[in-house]
């Protein structure tokens, strides 16, 4: 497993979206993209600067997600993650990233979903 969970929203087997969802482990102070000289590649943990809390507890199993798409969106065809049946994320066709409930901060791999609300 890997070190934090991502989605992503694929359309004709490319990736158009993405967005982090949290982190497995306790959340590094800085970020990759933070350092000029340090290679940047998803999937990354957010660090505590850009992370609402620590979501290394969150293992999750097959059944206790559940993802919705829509294809009607006003940024188009969109999907929406939900952990435990509680909504975490949404991803669109015009937005990568996507938005984060755990994101505090806008960054590379997640916006607010405060951003969401004003789209």
């Amino acid at each position: 497993m890997g070190n934090a969970a991502y989605a992503y929203l694929v359309a004709n087997h490319v990736i158009v979206s993405y967005v982090w969802l949290f982190n497995r482990h306790p959340a590094p102070l800085s970020s990759p993209w933070e350092t000029p000289d340090q290679e940047f590649r998803q999937p990354v943990m957010n660090s505590a600067r850009y992370a609402n809390r620590d979501e290394s507890d969150c293992l999750i199993r097959p059944d206790e997600y559940t993802v919705l798409t829509r294809a009607d969106t006003k940024c188009g065809p969109s999907a929406s993650v939900y952990i435990r049946g509680i909504l975490r994320a949404i991803l669109c066709l015009e937005s990568t990233p996507g938005w984060s409930k755990l994101a505090k901060v806008d960054s590379p791999v997640a916006l607010t979903f405060e951003e969401q609300a004003r789209e």
